[in-house]
């Protein structure tokens, strides 16, 4: 890797750092570029360099997480949508304080997007894909919206049951009671 790329990942690593600390303590909205820059141990222009504001950083934070849960392929059986919920609910698990601070702190609308696209690749198996396109597109909101709230929920209760248990949960509700009003 060539050292000016070194230097500006180590730059943006700093900043991401002392935002998420600063985070801990008051909203994105109360964070000002100077006590950012303070906090990181670097100065201003090079902040500039790089971000406008503060929740640019936050933005990038955010953008990077999703990117690792996206979802990017069509499910075909139950087991690989399990697995796909097993390993996004312990990548969440293991993430909680981050998407606690980035869910107190910014829109999550990319967030339930992210859930969203879960259920328009789901809505694509059986028993799914042979319905109403109608009922499809309800069902699917359903889910997103719901498996959005719902781990939203369980993200701020603490975390009251296991990435396991979730899943099962989740895959109950999926394919056991969703099915049933099909």
């Amino acid at each position: 890797m060539e050292k000016g790329n070194q230097r500006v990942l180590l730059t943006k690593q700093l900043l991401q750092n002392a935002l998420l600390r600063l985070l801990q303590k008051q909203s994105i909205d109360k964070i000002y570029v100077k006590e950012l820059c303070a906090e990181a141990g670097i100065n201003r222009s090079t902040f500039y360099r790089y971000y406008n504001l503060p929740k640019d950083i936050l933005l990038e934070i955010e953008n990077e997480l999703l990117c690792k849960m996206s979802v990017a392929k069509v499910f075909k059986t139950k087991n690989d949508v399990r697995m796909y919920l097993q390993s996004t609910f312990e990548y969440l698990f293991d993430n909680a304080d981050l998407l606690q601070l980035l869910l107190k702190n910014s829109s999550a609308d990319d967030f339930e997007m992210l859930m969203q696209n879960f259920a328009n690749s789901l809505m694509e198996m059986e028993p799914y894909a042979k319905l109403d396109p109608a009922k499809v597109g309800l069902i699917s909101s359903y889910i997103g919206g719901g498996g959005f709230y719902a781990v939203r929920r369980w993200l701020k209760d603490g975390i009251s049951v296991s990435p396991t248990e979730l899943t099962d949960f989740t895959m109950d509700v999926l394919f056991r009671y969703i099915t049933s009003i099909t």
